[in-house]
């Protein structure tokens, strides 16, 4: 159950299998109402949820997925300095690898099929990391094989209405979103673009309102105690699990793993042949020195 106050929906992590493309279960809205457990490991006044919540993760990471300029990054941010994790913006690492900021006119310069290369590069790299919390691109939840990246450890999809963006990052529509959205204002093709994306972003295990809080201090707690809810209300997961997802959730619930044989091929992580080894090389060195970086602070 969430605690009050907490504007969330939590999903069962798993149903029959917990993969890209494979059936899920459907999203279990938070009744408002405190859970034993969860009144058990935290104390009143939620003074103690970012430490329950980095013991129960197990050095999982977390990745929060949703529209360029929702604020994924000022939370990734801010959950990260509570957590004591590292933090990562892809779309960041995505701009020093491309040279250029993350736009809509440098999506049309650099074209979709190698900017969308570009960002399944980043994720392979990133989402090998344990003890993140990672920012993701508005397109990565768009390209089936991110999945089994995202699935390395927990995702939160951060949801706001199309009014309420901010002009950052890449807010154009994919080849395949582009008819929809010809010959509107700015406000309604985002709200078009959204509706489009909608299915794949709620595929998330958290789906979160920052609406609903006042300040960023009481949506980074808001985050984390949605992430809480989520491990505290779902029991182990029983059924083989198809994907990567598999490491995430062994930790969390200290379950064996299963066997190799027990993966589908398909679904695990995709490596990324159709990107240049020298790109590769020059990510890895970025994602090095923001690391030492971040050590040296």
């Amino acid at each position: 159950m969430c605690s009050p106050g907490v504007a969330s929906s939590v999903r069962p992590l798993c149903g029959p299998l917990c993969a890209g493309g494979v059936a899920r279960m459907p999203i279990a809205r938070s009744s408002g109402r405190r859970g034993n457990a969860l009144s058990l490991r935290m104390g009143d006044d939620g003074t103690d949820v970012f430490s329950t919540l980095k013991e129960s993760l197990k050095r999982s990471s977390i990745f929060l997925i949703g529209m360029d300029g929702s604020g994924k990054e000022a939370l990734a941010l801010g959950l990260a300095k509570k957590l004591e994790y590292k933090f990562l913006d892809t779309n960041a690492i995505l701009g020093q690898l491309l040279d250029s900021e993350v736009s809509a006119e440098t999506f049309a310069k650099v074209g979709e099929e190698e900017f969308m290369a570009a960002e399944r590069a980043v994720l392979d790299e990133v989402q090998a990391y344990l003890d993140s919390v990672i920012s993701t691109g508005s397109c990565a939840p768009l390209q089936a094989e991110n999945w089994a990246k995202f699935r390395t450890g927990l995702v939160a999809y951060v949801k706001v209405t199309a009014g309420s963006l901010d002009a950052t990052g890449l807010q154009a529509p994919l080849a395949s979103e582009a008819a929809a959205v010809l010959d509107v204002d700015a406000t309604s093709r985002l709200g078009l673009i959204l509706a489009q994306r909608k299915g794949r972003y709620e595929e998330a295990d958290v789906v979160f309102d920052p609406a609903a809080y006042p300040t960023e201090e009481e949506r980074v707690k808001g985050l984390a105690q949605a992430f809480l809810d989520l491990i505290l209300e779902n029991p182990p997961p029983k059924p083989k699990l198809a994907e990567a997802h598999v490491q995430a959730l062994s930790r969390i619930f200290e379950v064996p793993e299963p066997g190799e044989e027990e993966l589908l091929a398909d679904q695990m992580p995709a490596t990324s042949d159709q990107v240049p080894r020298e790109q590769i090389q020059s990510l890895n060195k970025m994602l090095k020195d923001s690391l030492d970086d971040e050590s040296e602070k």
